[in-house]
Formats: structure tokens, sequence, C-alpha cells
């Protein structure tokens, strides 16, 4: 009970001022800041962030060579990249 009595005080208190402050005739003045920029700036940023890491592959396989001869025009992936199967890893022209 007494706990109900307290907060109704408190909003009495504290909402009844509030409401009297903004139905006050009072104008209110408006600041406006003007602010001069030039035109956009389009530039590179080089931003680097390095983190230690510890890389895990899931899987290792080795690859045989096969007995093919040809110069090896492409080379579609990098050391490290994750592949599929079936995904052309690279290009032989066999002339």
């Amino acid at each position: 009970m007494l706990r109900k009595i307290r907060a109704r005080w408190a909003v009495i208190h504290l909402i009844f001022p509030l409401v009297f402050a903004a139905c006050a005739d009072e104008p209110v003045q408006e600041s406006v800041a003007r602010i001069q920029g030039g035109p956009p700036v389009i530039r590179d940023v080089d931003v680097t962030l390095r983190y230690p890491v510890e890389l895990v592959a899931a899987e290792q396989v080795s690859v045989a060579p096969v007995a093919v001869s040809g110069f090896l025009t492409n080379v579609f992936v990098d050391v490290g990249d994750k592949v599929e199967a079936g995904q052309v890893l690279a290009t032989l022209d066999c002339r």
C-alpha cells in the first residue's frame, strides 16, 4: 500500500511539472547551424588489419603426376584454395 502511494506521489511530482512547462506560452528558440562544405571527394582508403590466425586443412590430398606432355596455360586456383569435385584447376596446351 505504501509503495502505491509513493509511486503516485512520484508520478505527480514528475509529470505535472513537465505538463505545465510544456503548456507555457514562452516562444521556443530554434538554433540553426550553417555548415559550408566542399564537393565530395572519392578516394581509396588503405586499411590493413592483421590478426593472428591458425588455419587447418579439412582434408589433404596428394596429386600424383600424370603422364601428359604439354604446357600449362592457365591456373585457376591458388595454394590453399578450397575446391570442389569436378572443378577445373588448370588448362594444358598439349600441342
